[in-house]
C-alpha cells in the first residue's frame, strides 16, 4: 500500500488534498490508494489498485479496452484508449463535465483518474500520464 501511494502523481496547478488507501485480504488480496487533487471548483481523484492480478477486479473493464470500442451518447462518449502505453479506456459526459480515464498496467494495475468540472477528458489523461507507469509495472 505505501507503495502505491508513492505514485500519485504532483500535477502543475493543482492542490494534492489528501493521499489514502486500504488492504484487504479476503476474497482475495489487493490494495488500493487514492489521491484527490483541486484546483477552483475542480476535483480529480485519482485511484491505484493492486489486483495482484485477480481476474475477477480486472475482467469487468476489459470490453472497454477492446480495440475500436466506442459507445456515443447524447451528453458524451465511452471509448478504448491507449494510457501511457497501456490499454485502457476514456469517458466524458459533457452536461456534468465529468472525465475518467482508466488504464491497465501490466495486467495487474488498475489506475483511475476521475474529474468533475472539468474542461475535457484531457484533464484526467494528465494525471494517469504523470505517473510513471513503467515504474509502476514492475512494483512489487
Amino acid at each position: 500500500l505505501e507503495t502505491l501511494k508513492t505514485f500519485m502523481p504532483d500535477v502543475a496547478g493543482w492542490t494534492k488534498a489528501d493521499v489514502g488507501g486500504t488492504q484487504m485480504t479476503i476474497p482475495f488480496p489487493t490494495s488500493h490508494a487514492q489521491g484527490h487533487y483541486t484546483m477552483g471548483n475542480s476535483h480529480v481523484t485519482v485511484e491505484i489498485t493492486d489486483s495482484t492480478f485477480a481476474q475477477m477486479l480486472i475482467a469487468p473493464l476489459s470490453m472497454f479496452m477492446t480495440t475500436g470500442y466506442e459507445e456515443q451518447t447524447p451528453d458524451g462518449y465511452t471509448k478504448s484508449a491507449a494510457v501511457g502505453g497501456s490499454p485502457g479506456f476514456e469517458k466524458w459526459q459533457k452536461n456534468s463535465k465529468h472525465g475518467e480515464v482508466t488504464a491497465i498496467v501490466a495486467k495487474r494495475f488498475i489506475v483511475v483518474a476521475q474529474g468533475d468540472q472539468i474542461d475535457s477528458v484531457d484533464v484526467v489523461r494528465k494525471f494517469v500520464e504523470s505517473i510513471d507507469l513503467n515504474k509502476l509495472a514492475q512494483a512489487k
